[in-house]
């Protein structure tokens, strides 16, 4: 009897680790907050982000400083808008050839490390549907 074999699959958090290059590019960033994840050398976001009225997408920012192992906290630190926001995360998901079920829930796992969000729902619509 000859049984099928199994299929492994990397894990779809470090394939988006890897595609952003960690905590070396501002999207690598987004990824490891929305998965919970902190790294021991910034640059980091700390805690929720949130959305304001006019779509920026704001979160607590640890950079490097300018001394060697220093590091300056920026408050609410501009990630982007709302709209490049959308698109690359959806963009990077495409790209690193993730499932549905593992779109899915990255995709909740950003909306959850989204903490506020001040956008008018007439907003949210016209920018999801474009």
């Amino acid at each position: 009897m000859k049984f099928p074999q199994p299929v492994f699959r990397r894990d779809w958090r470090l394939k988006l680790i890897e595609a952003t290059q960690g905590n070396q590019s501002m999207l690598g960033c987004v990824v490891l907050a929305a998965i919970g994840r902190e790294p021991e050398n910034p640059p980091y976001f700390r805690g929720k982000a949130q959305i304001t009225a006019g779509g920026d997408v704001l979160c607590d920012f640890v950079g490097r400083g300018s001394k060697k192992g220093e590091s300056v906290y920026h408050v609410m630190a501009r990630v982007g808008d709302d709209e490049d926001f959308a698109r690359n995360i959806l963009g990077l998901a495409i790209n690193c050839g993730l499932n549905e079920f593992e779109r899915v829930e990255f995709l909740a796992r950003v909306n959850a490390w989204i903490g506020t969000d001040h956008r008018d729902a007439a907003r949210i619509r016209k920018k999801l549907l474009s």
